[in-house]
């Protein structure tokens, strides 16, 4: 499944960055697949002021669209993202782009979209120099329509190594759930051991910036998996970490961002994408945000949105739903051990009959 994945997310990269070069600045996305919408910025971030957000909202975020509800857009549209080099020649350089707390250090920005997919590329400077590009690239993921999947892409741009040592290439994404409006949301996080993550907490308010330190809020911890810690009004936050780029080397992983009609929807849809990391919020049991979200919240019965990682070095949180088709090697050597235990079964069976049997 992960060698597929890999083969979908570079062929999407690729086909997404040679439109991007044509995309004009200061744009931004609503794409949907039909099940599952997102905003997206013209630098990579979720959570755009539109026309197009369900009533309640002002724009869009990330939405289910049979009912509307939208998970990251209400009160803080804190969404966004980090990039930054530890060690070696530039060491301590960075890039963010966050809905709230800004942009610093995104250049050559190119950002192209269709109808349900959206791309933005933007590159690190340093000295006037591009020493990274990062590419971000939302497409609808072939598993399950309720969920987008991210392909991001790290390159060194220089003619050296990038960074120094195995935590050398910082990528921090952060964002604030909402679900359906700030404060009623019950969060769980999970996947704490992944080899490249390097912290996590549910300060969905933190900078983007990857190098800056958080604190957790809400009486969840830092660090550890936590499950249904809520109703509060907080988010999510993870940091990861890659080893050094070689020169024109790049790293991809991808990001997952969606919503189910429940929670062991949800988790089924995370074993199906093979998330490695992930957090997902529901509204609290017995809260009541209004007649115009549907009224009292069902809790883990009711809308529940997800945000996961796949190829960050983890496990896959949640086993892959039965209906997930094996690989074809896989079928074959199945098949081929069902039939050499169906004719063992056949020698060994033992005659039940007795004299008295009918001939």
């Amino acid at each position: 499944m992960r060698s597929q994945r890999r083969y979908r997310m570079l062929a999407a990269a690729v086909g997404a960055a040679c439109l991007a070069a044509s995309a004009s600045l200061d744009a931004q996305a609503v794409i949907t697949n039909g099940t599952v919408t997102l905003g997206v910025g013209q630098r990579g971030e979720l959570n755009v002021g539109s026309a197009a957000g369900a009533p309640g909202y002002g724009g869009v975020g990330v939405r289910l669209n049979d009912n509307g509800w939208d998970g990251t857009y209400a009160g803080c549209t804190c969404e966004g993202w980090g990039a930054g080099v530890s060690g070696g020649t530039y060491n301590g350089v960075f890039s963010t782009a966050s809905t709230t707390t800004g942009y610093s250090n995104v250049n050559d920005v190119s950002f192209s979209s269709t109808a349900s997919t959206a791309t933005s590329a933007v590159t690190m400077r340093s000295a006037g120099t591009d020493v990274m590009r990062i590419t971000q690239v939302y497409t609808p993921a072939p598993e399950t329509p309720n969920l987008y999947q991210v392909t991001v892409t790290l390159e060194n741009l220089t003619g050296a190594m990038l960074g120094a040592g195995s935590d050398a290439i910082r990528y921090r994404r952060v964002m604030d759930w909402d679900v359906p409006l700030p404060g009623y949301e019950v969060v769980t996080m999970t996947g704490w051991g992944a080899t490249n993550l390097l912290a996590m907490n549910s300060n969905g308010f933190a900078p983007s910036n990857p190098f800056s330190s958080t604190s957790s809020i809400c009486g969840a911890p830092t660090n550890v998996n936590f499950t249904n810690v809520g109703p509060c009004d907080h988010g999510a936050l993870f940091d990861f970490a890659f080893p050094a780029l070689l020169a024109g080397e790049s790293r991809s992983f991808t990001i997952f961002y969606g919503s189910f009609v429940d929670l062991a929807s949800a988790r089924t849809g995370l074993g199906a994408v093979g998330a490695e990391v992930a957090t997902w919020a529901f509204c609290g049991e017995g809260r009541n945000p209004g007649t115009t979200f549907g009224g009292a919240c069902d809790g883990a019965n009711g809308t529940t949105f997800v945000f996961g990682f796949e190829g960050v070095g983890g496990t896959v949180i949640e086993p892959p739903p039965l209906s997930v088709v094996p690989e074809p090697g896989t079928v074959l050597l199945l098949g081929t051990g069902l039939v050499g235990l169906l004719v063992t079964a056949r020698r060994r069976r033992p005659s039940a009959c007795t004299p008295s049997c009918p001939s």
